[in-house]
């Protein structure tokens, strides 16, 4: 979601500080990754987005079926020759992994996949309407997916497309790409030899108007501690492998290999000579790997106040004066009308890439930096040419996923279009498949987890008073009248309770709550984990934690960063990162005892337990922790597994659901287990 205010980042396009763009763009989803620090500053905002998303999707297949529905659902996915307390993950999800086989195309398979495609589809069908009264953003939004499903017209296209705009803003010749020396067989050093990083920065900003500054990641964010205003960022870019661990061993790998293959062959489809766009290719990715070695890996910026280093203008020239910060600044801001001067604050998030990156630039040849801001613009646009080009790219990204085939064109252009106008299409889907009843059931969800982690925090007894009185004043930022609320709710909870006489009987609740109570539990606890702790009830980035609260809390996560650590993914033998994942953990333990807590109280307030679903033998308890366990069953390649240890920061799917029941009492007591046992530890991590 955009508040209105966000701009593009400028640098490479794959830079992990890009907010969503207020303009509708073209550009593919590796151009606007969230960085984890916005989401955090706006968690609470979009609370009830996320959770209504989130419950429509779950819903869609398997959260309306009667009763009948979800004892066979439940049978179909335990494995009964499991121990639940010896491995829940194997128990829940066992016959589920058996019965969903990947396919040539997917490089994992899981119950979320399945509702992404379900949801693809609808999507594919509201693309597909031609309503020439629909609003214009509309409109536009639909000829966008039709253009990317006409390959036709970017068949007969070839290439022409980058090659024109690679021209647009240089100095060149009908024939050569001028400033770029793989695509220039005339290109000579010397008559480069004298330009600084600056013109080499302004120079390739010029080139199709998309002001791109390779290896200086500049965008426009939120002030973290003050949330009202914006400010200039400064940030490391992102990688074209995604993880910087793929750039760190041996230079012959596999993956380094295929990358550099990529190179030669895009170039070479582009006009290049392939001696030529073999050699530079090898110089590129040398070069990308001294990059990758001055960025600072994801687990070691998690700390939002290490990484919050405001400054002037000209502060940062004296910090730096390999280079012209102001006259950058002023490059890009200038067509926009802004005036930029030496006194001007910006945040730099990355002063230890800053440090190393000037070095690096300062002796790589002025061949290599322009090649490279060449494949800053080949590598992704290369998506959007004809199909010579598409199918190298497609060819390295399937051996990178483990895949032999691609995904079908209309998925493609649907998941396109919805990154790119993500806007457009939320509003249609909820139009046309969300009902006032479906918003009811999920308000009352988030209601209930409210109020549970309100107790939770009151219960933390390492927590001072102070500082859970702040907390409870961020979880309810947007609430300024406590009288009339009360009014509201008890109103709402009395209408609610009078109208379910004649309403159907849905499924179990233990079921609902444990599944979608559970993830918009784990969405609550997000904004009191590691990151989102740092951050007041205004969204400031502000201390208000008492110095004692802050220690323990330390201790705490640390014992879920342990804990984590020492799992090991099986099938690749790696463990997890407990550091990187720290934020993921923290919201999925708080989230499920949120969401049990919330449970219980509704079965209290009833005055009687559900019934068992027919013929199984599950109490509403254990269907509870299944219904939390199944969300996480999932098949996966080995190279998405590998892939997913390096750069994600959530857990592998199989310790999603131990891992926070291994810590759970009411989860020990539910299944009876012992003491000791597998998911029964006697040492259990809590932070929430």
């Amino acid at each position: 979601m955009t508040d209105g205010h966000d701009m593009s980042v400028v640098g490479s396009s794959k830079d992990n500080l890009n907010p969503k763009p207020v303009t509708f763009s073209s550009s593919d989803d590796a151009w606007k990754p969230r960085s984890r620090l916005e989401k955090c500053l706006v968690v609470l905002v979009v609370l009830l987005f996320i959770a209504v998303v989130v419950f429509l999707v779950l819903f869609l297949v398997f959260y309306f079926k009667a009763d009948e529905g979800s004892a066979a659902f439940v049978s179909e996915s335990i494995d009964p020759s499991v121990d639940p307390c010896d491995d829940f993950y194997q128990f829940a999800c066992g016959k589920w992994i058996e019965r969903n086989p990947l396919t040539p195309e997917k490089a994992t398979i899981s119950n979320f996949d399945f509702l992404q495609e379900k949801n693809l589809k609808s999507l594919r069908d509201l693309l597909g309407q031609e309503d020439p009264k629909a609003l214009d953003a509309v409109q536009k939004t639909r000829a966008f997916f039709r253009s990317c499903e006409n390959t036709d017209a970017m068949d007969a296209k070839g290439t022409a497309p980058l090659l024109e705009l690679l021209r647009q803003g240089t100095s060149t010749s009908t024939s050569s790409i001028g400033l770029f020396p793989t695509l220039a067989p005339n290109w000579k050093a010397e008559d480069h030899h004298n330009k600084t990083f600056n013109q080499i920065l302004t120079e390739v900003g010029k080139v199709g108007g998309l002001r791109m500054s390779p290896l200086v990641a500049m965008g426009v964010l939120a002030d973290n501690k003050r949330s009202t205003r914006n400010i200039i960022t400064f940030s490391q870019p992102g990688l074209t492998l995604g993880s910087r661990n793929y750039y760190l061993g041996a230079r012959n790998n596999s993956v380094l290999l295929l990358y550099q293959q990529l190179y030669v062959d895009l170039m070479t489809a582009l006009g290049a000579n392939h001696t030529t766009a073999s050699q530079d290719a090898a110089h590129v990715v040398d070069f990308e790997i001294r990059v990758a070695n001055a960025t600072m890996p994801p687990d070691q910026r998690r700390d939002p106040e290490k990484l919050y280093n405001k400054m002037t203008v000209r502060q940062l020239t004296r910090r730096y004066p390999q280079f012209d910060w102001l006259e950058y600044l002023r490059s890009q801001f200038s067509p926009e009308g802004l005036i930029i001067t030496m006194e001007e604050e910006v945040v730099v998030d990355a002063l230890e890439y800053y440090d190393d990156i000037f070095n690096v630039i300062r002796s790589t040849p002025t061949r290599t930096l322009l090649n490279f801001a060449l494949w800053e613009f080949v590598y992704p646009f290369a998506s959007f040419l004809d199909k010579k080009s598409r199918e190298i790219k497609s060819k390295f990204s399937r051996a990178r996923r483990g895949v032999s085939r691609d995904k079908e064109r209309w998925e493609v252009c649907v998941t396109s279009t919805d990154n790119s106008f993500s806007e457009v299409t939320g509003r249609l889907y909820v139009h046309h498949h969300f009902s006032p009843q479906t918003k009811s059931k999920v308000n009352s969800l988030i209601g209930d987890l409210k109020d549970a982690f309100t107790d939770i925090v009151l219960e933390a007894d390492w927590m001072s008073e102070e500082t859970k009185r702040a907390s409870l004043e961020k979880l309810n930022l947007t609430e300024d009248d406590y009288f009339q609320n009360n009014v509201q709710l008890i109103i709402h909870r009395t209408q609610k309770n009078l109208r379910k006489l004649r309403a159907p009987k849905d499924r179990e609740d233990a079921m609902n709550y444990g599944s979608i109570g559970y993830i918009i539990g784990h969405e609550i606890t997000h904004g009191f984990d590691d990151v989102g702790r740092g951050y007041d009830k205004e969204g400031n980035l502000n201390m208000w934690w008492q110095p004692g609260d802050i220690e323990r809390f330390k201790d705490r996560t640390q014992c879920l960063v342990n804990q984590y650590n020492a799992f090991v993914e099986p099938v690749v033998n790696k463990t997890v990162n407990g550091r990187l994942t720290l934020g993921e953990n923290i919201a999925d333990n708080g989230g499920m005892k949120e969401a049990f807590r919330a449970y219980r109280k509704l079965v209290a307030k009833r005055g009687q337990e559900e019934l068992k679903l027919p013929n199984m033998p599950y109490t509403p308890d254990q269907l509870f922790f299944f219904s939390s366990a199944m969300a996480w069953c999932k098949n996966l390649r080995e190279e998405k597994r590998d892939y997913g240890l390096k750069t994600d920061p959530h857990s592998p799917a199989r310790f999603r659901a131990t891992g926070p029941m291994q810590n759970n009492e009411d989860f020990a007591r539910a299944f009876n287990c012992p003491v000791g046992s597998y998911m029964n530890p006697e040492k259990k991590c809590r932070v929430w």
